[in-house]
Protein backbone atom coordinates (compact mmCIF):
# COMPACT_ATOMS: atom_id res chain seq x y z
CA UNK A 1 0.00 0.00 0.00
CA UNK A 2 2.86 2.39 0.82
CA UNK A 3 4.49 1.79 -2.57
CA UNK A 4 1.20 2.39 -4.38
CA UNK A 5 0.53 5.50 -2.30
CA UNK A 6 3.95 6.99 -2.99
CA UNK A 7 3.69 6.25 -6.72
CA UNK A 8 0.25 7.85 -6.96
CA UNK A 9 1.33 10.86 -4.86
CA UNK A 10 4.33 11.43 -7.11
CA UNK A 11 2.08 11.34 -10.19
CA UNK A 12 -0.35 13.82 -8.63
CA UNK A 13 2.41 16.21 -7.52
CA UNK A 14 4.13 16.01 -10.92
CA UNK A 15 0.86 17.10 -12.57
CA UNK A 16 0.01 19.72 -9.90
CA UNK A 17 3.23 20.89 -8.19
CA UNK A 18 1.45 23.54 -6.08
CA UNK A 19 -1.33 21.27 -4.84
CA UNK A 20 -2.62 21.91 -1.33
CA UNK A 21 -2.12 18.98 1.16
CA UNK A 22 -5.87 18.46 1.63
CA UNK A 23 -6.46 18.36 -2.12
CA UNK A 24 -3.53 15.96 -2.49
CA UNK A 25 -5.19 13.57 -0.01
CA UNK A 26 -8.57 13.91 -1.73
CA UNK A 27 -7.06 13.11 -5.11
CA UNK A 28 -4.91 10.32 -3.65
CA UNK A 29 -8.03 8.73 -2.16
CA UNK A 30 -9.79 8.92 -5.54
CA UNK A 31 -6.81 7.31 -7.27
CA UNK A 32 -6.50 4.52 -4.69
CA UNK A 33 -10.21 3.71 -5.00
CA UNK A 34 -9.90 3.57 -8.81
CA UNK A 35 -6.63 1.61 -8.83
CA UNK A 36 -7.80 -1.00 -6.30
CA UNK A 37 -11.34 -1.13 -7.73
CA UNK A 38 -12.76 -0.43 -4.28
CA UNK A 39 -16.54 -0.46 -4.15
CA UNK A 40 -17.18 -0.61 -0.41
CA UNK A 41 -19.07 -3.89 -0.67
CA UNK A 42 -19.47 -5.79 2.62
CA UNK A 43 -16.61 -8.25 3.04
CA UNK A 44 -14.46 -6.67 0.34
CA UNK A 45 -10.91 -5.48 0.98
CA UNK A 46 -10.67 -1.95 2.30
CA UNK A 47 -6.93 -1.40 2.04
CA UNK A 48 -5.98 2.19 2.72
CA UNK A 49 -3.40 4.51 4.21
CA UNK A 50 -3.02 6.59 7.33
CA UNK A 51 -0.86 9.60 6.50
CA UNK A 52 -0.01 13.23 7.24
CA UNK A 53 1.12 15.43 4.36
CA UNK A 54 2.90 18.74 5.01
CA UNK A 55 3.79 21.64 2.75
CA UNK A 56 6.27 24.08 4.29
CA UNK A 57 7.24 27.52 3.03
CA UNK A 58 10.87 27.74 4.16
CA UNK A 59 10.93 31.53 3.87
CA UNK A 60 7.80 32.31 5.91
CA UNK A 61 7.83 29.09 8.01
CA UNK A 62 4.15 28.62 7.27
CA UNK A 63 3.21 24.95 7.25
CA UNK A 64 0.02 23.61 5.68
CA UNK A 65 -0.94 20.03 6.41
CA UNK A 66 -3.73 17.49 6.18
CA UNK A 67 -3.98 13.99 7.49
CA UNK A 68 -5.82 10.71 7.55
CA UNK A 69 -6.07 9.10 11.01
CA UNK A 70 -2.64 10.28 12.23
CA UNK A 71 -2.07 13.38 14.32
CA UNK A 72 0.85 15.78 14.05
CA UNK A 73 2.87 16.86 17.10
CA UNK A 74 4.24 20.41 17.33
CA UNK A 75 6.61 21.27 20.16
CA UNK A 76 7.43 24.89 20.95
CA UNK A 77 9.43 25.85 24.04
CA UNK A 78 8.91 22.38 25.51
CA UNK A 79 5.11 22.44 25.14
CA UNK A 80 3.50 19.82 22.90
CA UNK A 81 0.42 20.64 20.83
CA UNK A 82 -1.33 17.76 19.12
CA UNK A 83 -3.08 18.58 15.86
CA UNK A 84 -5.70 15.93 15.16
CA UNK A 85 -6.54 15.13 11.57
CA UNK A 86 -9.51 13.53 9.82
CA UNK A 87 -10.66 10.19 11.25
CA UNK A 88 -10.78 8.33 7.98
CA UNK A 89 -8.17 6.55 5.85
CA UNK A 90 -7.09 7.41 2.34
CA UNK A 91 -9.30 4.78 0.69
CA UNK A 92 -12.91 3.69 0.53
CA UNK A 93 -14.60 4.25 3.89
CA UNK A 94 -18.06 4.41 5.43
CA UNK A 95 -17.77 8.20 5.79
CA UNK A 96 -15.82 9.94 3.03
CA UNK A 97 -15.86 13.66 3.62
CA UNK A 98 -13.31 15.91 1.95
CA UNK A 99 -10.07 16.07 3.90
CA UNK A 100 -9.61 19.27 5.90
CA UNK A 101 -6.43 21.28 5.84
CA UNK A 102 -4.77 23.04 8.75
CA UNK A 103 -1.82 25.36 9.11
CA UNK A 104 0.75 26.34 11.70
CA UNK A 105 2.90 29.45 11.73
CA UNK A 106 6.19 27.95 12.81
CA UNK A 107 8.95 29.77 14.69
CA UNK A 108 12.67 29.20 14.77
CA UNK A 109 13.38 26.39 17.24
CA UNK A 110 10.01 24.63 16.81
CA UNK A 111 9.93 20.86 16.25
CA UNK A 112 7.37 18.86 14.29
CA UNK A 113 6.88 15.11 14.57
CA UNK A 114 5.05 12.85 12.11
CA UNK A 115 4.71 9.16 12.90
CA UNK A 116 3.10 5.84 12.10
CA UNK A 117 1.16 3.93 14.74
CA UNK A 118 3.87 1.26 15.05
CA UNK A 119 5.80 2.83 17.93
CA UNK A 120 2.79 3.45 20.19
CA UNK A 121 1.16 0.10 19.34
CA UNK A 122 4.25 -2.00 20.11
CA UNK A 123 3.84 -4.54 22.89
CA UNK A 124 6.56 -4.82 25.49
CA UNK A 125 7.64 -3.62 28.89
CA UNK A 126 7.38 -5.68 32.07
CA UNK A 127 3.70 -6.50 31.51
CA UNK A 128 3.72 -6.98 27.73
CA UNK A 129 1.41 -4.01 27.12
CA UNK A 130 1.34 -1.37 24.37
CA UNK A 131 3.75 1.56 24.60
CA UNK A 132 0.87 4.00 23.86
CA UNK A 133 0.76 7.58 22.60
CA UNK A 134 0.96 9.20 26.04
CA UNK A 135 4.38 7.63 26.62
CA UNK A 136 5.50 8.62 23.11
CA UNK A 137 4.49 12.24 23.73
CA UNK A 138 6.34 12.26 27.07
CA UNK A 139 9.43 10.83 25.40
CA UNK A 140 9.34 13.44 22.64
CA UNK A 141 8.80 16.35 25.04
CA UNK A 142 11.60 15.24 27.35
CA UNK A 143 14.07 15.15 24.44
CA UNK A 144 12.74 17.65 21.89
CA UNK A 145 15.56 20.17 22.44
CA UNK A 146 18.33 17.64 21.77
CA UNK A 147 19.94 17.32 18.35
CA UNK A 148 17.79 15.33 15.94
CA UNK A 149 20.43 12.59 15.62
CA UNK A 150 20.47 12.23 19.43
CA UNK A 151 16.67 12.01 19.44
CA UNK A 152 16.83 9.27 16.82
CA UNK A 153 19.15 7.21 19.00
CA UNK A 154 17.03 7.81 22.12
CA UNK A 155 13.83 6.83 20.32
CA UNK A 156 15.45 3.72 18.86
CA UNK A 157 16.93 2.64 22.22
CA UNK A 158 13.66 3.28 24.03
CA UNK A 159 11.74 1.25 21.46
CA UNK A 160 14.17 -1.68 21.57
CA UNK A 161 14.20 -1.69 25.38
CA UNK A 162 10.39 -1.58 25.49
CA UNK A 163 10.01 -4.32 22.87
CA UNK A 164 12.57 -6.57 24.55
CA UNK A 165 12.20 -10.12 23.23
CA UNK A 166 8.72 -9.52 21.85
CA UNK A 167 8.15 -9.57 18.11
CA UNK A 168 7.82 -6.22 16.34
CA UNK A 169 4.20 -6.02 15.23
CA UNK A 170 4.22 -3.17 12.69
CA UNK A 171 6.34 -0.73 10.75
CA UNK A 172 7.77 2.10 12.86
CA UNK A 173 8.31 5.56 11.40
CA UNK A 174 8.93 8.80 13.28
CA UNK A 175 10.03 11.88 11.35
CA UNK A 176 11.24 14.88 13.30
CA UNK A 177 11.77 18.32 11.79
CA UNK A 178 13.44 21.24 13.53
CA UNK A 179 13.07 24.81 12.30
Amino acid sequence: MSMLGMTLMNEIINKQPDIDPKELLNELRNQIIITLHQKGDPGSAKDGMDIVVCKINRKTLNMQFAGANNSLYHIRDGKLTEYKTDKMPVSIHLVMKPFKGQQIQLKKGDAIYLYSDGYADQFGGPEGKKFKYRALKELLVSNWDKAMHSQELLLDNSFENWKGDMEQIDDVVIIGLRF
